[in-house]
């Protein structure tokens, strides 16, 4: 199964209202510093620092409340947030929003 579909099966379980269990979260990398950044009409980018590197993906789903991420092709633990003043975005509106661009662009993610 292409990572793609993995990310869109994922997603869709997700929007159904399956959450993670530990074992899926085991040995997932932490993220610190962390906050959801908004560029245009595609999906939303997550942004922090995993073992001392910077990264920046697109995120298709996040429970900030459960400290987990998805991006579309990795689990991720939530650590500290940015403390730099952000937009609260949903939940469902981070998952609306990765449901649409990969409909646009099956290919993309991976």
């Amino acid at each position: 199964m292409s990572e793609q579909s993995v990310a869109s099966r994922i997603l869709e379980r997700l929007r159904e209202g399956w959450r993670p269990a530990a074992r899926d979260l085991a040995g997932a990398p932490i993220v610190s510093e962390w906050r959801i950044l908004s560029v245009g009409p595609g999906p939303y980018l997550l942004q922090g620092t995993v073992e001392g590197r910077p990264i920046l993906n697109v995120v298709i789903a996040l429970d900030a409340s459960a400290r987990w991420a998805r991006t579309p092709d990795r689990w991720l633990i939530l650590g500290g947030r940015s403390p730099e003043l952000q937009r609260v975005v949903s939940e469902s509106e981070i998952m609306s929003r990765a449901a649409d661009w990969m409909k646009r662009y099956p290919d993309a993610g991976r």
